[in-house]
C-alpha cells in the first residue's frame, strides 16, 4: 500500500510538474525517472497474479533500481528542479518511491523469475533507450549527461550504456538466482 501511494504520487507529480510547464501530458514519458515509476505503479496496481503482472514487477523492478543507482551515483551532483514542488518530485521518483518498491519486492515476489520474463521485462527499458538515443543523435538534449553524443561522442555513450545494461543483466541474474 505504501509502494502503491509513493509511486502514485510520484506519477502524479510528474504530471502536475508537466502541466505547470505547460507541457504536453506526453512529456513526462521521455524522462526514464518518471516511465519507471509509471511501470512500477502499474504492476503494483495489476498484481502478480499473471504472466504480464509478473513481468511488469521485474522491469519495474530493473527500472527503478537503475533509476535509484543512477540518480544517486552516476549523477550525485544532478539537480534537476529548483522549485519545491519539483524537489519533492525528486525525492519521490529517485529515493522513496523505487527504495518502497525495492523493499515491497524483496519481500513479497514468490513467483520464480524465468529468463523470458526478464527479457520481456527488458522490452519498455530498451524502447525507451533507443528512443532517446535517436533524439541524441538528432541533437535534441535528452537531459542525461551520460547519454549526450554531441558532448561524449558515440564511443563513450555506448560505453556507459553497456555499463548500464551489464549492471542490469546483473540484478536480473541476481533475481532469478535468488527467486528460484
Amino acid at each position: 500500500m505504501i509502494t502503491t501511494f509513493a509511486l502514485l504520487t510520484g506519477v502524479l507529480l510528474g504530471f502536475l510538474v508537466s502541466y505547470n510547464l505547460k507541457e504536453s501530458i506526453l512529456i513526462p514519458f521521455r524522462a526514464f525517472t518518471f516511465l519507471s515509476n509509471f511501470v512500477g505503479l502499474v504492476s503494483a496496481l495489476v498484481g502478480t497474479k499473471s504472466q504480464l503482472g509478473q513481468t511488469l514487477q521485474v522491469s519495474a523492478f530493473l527500472m527503478l533500481s537503475t533509476t535509484f543507482i543512477v540518480y544517486h551515483a552516476i549523477l550525485p551532483k544532478f539537480e534537476s528542479f529548483s522549485d519545491n514542488l519539483g524537489k519533492y518530485l525528486d525525492l519521490i521518483q529517485h529515493g522513496i518511491g523505487p527504495i518502497s518498491f525495492f523493499l515491497w519486492f524483496v519481500f513479497t515476489y514468490k513467483y520464480q523469475i524465468s529468463l523470458s520474463n526478464i527479457l520481456c521485462s527488458l522490452i519498455v527499458p530498451s524502447i525507451w533507450l533507443a528512443y532517446t538515443l535517436f533524439r541524441e543523435q538528432k541533437g535534441i538534449d535528452s537531459g542525461y549527461p551520460f547519454l549526450r553524443i554531441s558532448v561524449l561522442g558515440p564511443l563513450r555513450v555506448c560505453i556507459n550504456v553497456f555499463l548500464i545494461i551489464l549492471a542490469n543483466i546483473f540484478v536480473a541474474g541476481l533475481l532469478r538466482y535468488l527467486g528460484n
